[in-house]
């Protein structure tokens, strides 16, 4: 890991104190702004005087977000254990500015009394801790909780890595990392221990959806609707109440590794409240939509 103190983000100018670190997958250099909140890649060779050539990474491949609660609340709470300051600092930050509260932990035994503490949904643990190591806090955590376990470490051998998956550990990664793809993991884990209702028929006054039949009708008879309008509708009435983020809509619509611009988002939105006669998909300014139906 290197640490850069201030550079200019290439997308927006922001003046930021970021830190650059190898992108094992891609081989550059990531590089993530918070204002405008994108990430650049730095090829390796050219950081960071390289900034003419970098490669705007498209946002929908950014950390993708399940939900935010009412009135913009985070998502989730995360445990950071990591005894490198710096390191723990990087990840808290990426991971705030996706919307999650992080709580951060530096030694193992102060780990498992934030735990205890606080209600974590999910704990990313390093291995090589002071007091007590990573697999003995993940061996604490089993004793009492289910909750999602990534382990963020630099041993690579698979003696380590079996032993945290019979601990029951739930993900692995090594260092150096990916910030984007430690994001992705943790979407995707925080996805699973927390699926959403499933919702076959819907109605909202005179309106009734099949989202299985992908039909939609009313006392009019049947309305046209395209099948990725009700999937965007599905995602909606699954997460009622919660904000969804465009990013979030694109993901959960059209997928992760989707290069669709998320204004399109707004598209299918409009035709939406057009064609079904909705007035409650509600816009919350700067963050995305929500599916707000009075009792």
């Amino acid at each position: 890991m290197r640490n850069v103190e201030w550079i200019l983000c290439p997308v927006c100018g922001n003046k930021t104190r970021n830190r650059i670190r190898e992108d094992t997958v891609l081989k550059n250099y990531p590089l993530y702004c918070p204002k405008c909140k994108q990430e650049t890649l730095i090829p390796v060779g050219n950081e960071p005087s390289g900034c003419a050539s970098i490669q705007k990474i498209p946002y929908s491949l950014h950390i993708a977000m399940l939900h935010y609660t009412e009135g913009g609340a985070p998502m989730a709470t995360l445990l950071i254990v990591e005894d490198d300051i710096d390191t723990n600092e990087a990840v808290c930050e990426y991971l705030q500015e996706a919307g999650h509260k992080t709580i951060s932990a530096f030694e193992g035994d102060e780990a498992i009394t934030l735990f205890s503490e606080n209600k974590i949904d999910l704990v990313v643990l390093d291995i090589m801790l002071p007091t007590i190591i990573g697999l003995a806090v993940l061996n604490s955590i089993r004793k009492t909780s289910q909750v999602p376990v990534l382990m963020l470490t630099a041993m690579e051998d698979e003696q380590t890595q079996v032993a945290s998956f019979d601990g029951q550990a739930d993900d692995y990664m090594t260092k150096p990392f990916s910030m984007v793809i430690l994001g992705k993991r943790i979407t995707a884990l925080l996805r699973r221990s927390n699926p959403a209702e499933k919702v076959d028929v819907w109605t909202y006054g005179d309106l009734t959806v099949n989202f299985s039949g992908y039909s939609a009708h009313d006392t009019s008879g049947e309305l046209e609707v395209t099948a990725k309008e009700l999937d965007l509708l599905k995602l909606l009435v699954e997460h009622q109440g919660l904000v969804l983020s465009r990013t979030q809509i694109l993901d959960g619509v059209w997928g992760d590794n989707s290069y669709v611009l998320d204004r399109l988002v707004d598209t299918y939105i409009k035709n939406l409240r057009k064609k079904l006669h909705l007035d409650c998909i509600k816009t919350v300014k700067g963050i995305g939509y929500k599916l707000e139906v009075s009792q």
